[in-house]
């Protein structure tokens, strides 16, 4: 498995809101939000994994790669 490192991130409390799709004290969240972030943003070390898996199988809804069985009708159709 391949590693990922040094992900750049930037957070920004109107993006999670508007993502989130907070309709309710809007303001206040934003600031816990701004907070939240300011308190994690030093510590934040995102990392990624990702392995070269090939399709062993496309059978009606269901995708097998590699061990994994996935079910979705939505990555049958992007991988035929």
């Amino acid at each position: 498995m391949k590693v990922i490192e040094n992900i750049p991130i930037k957070l920004d409390s109107d993006d999670l809101v508007k993502g989130l799709r907070i309709r309710r004290n809007v303001e206040y969240i934003k600031d816990k939000l701004d907070s939240l972030i300011e308190a994690i943003t030093p510590v934040m070390n995102p990392k990624a994994l990702y392995s070269i898996s090939f399709v062993d199988k496309i059978e009606g809804d269901q995708v097998t790669i590699g061990d994994t069985v996935f079910t979705s009708k939505v990555v049958r159709m992007n991988l035929e």
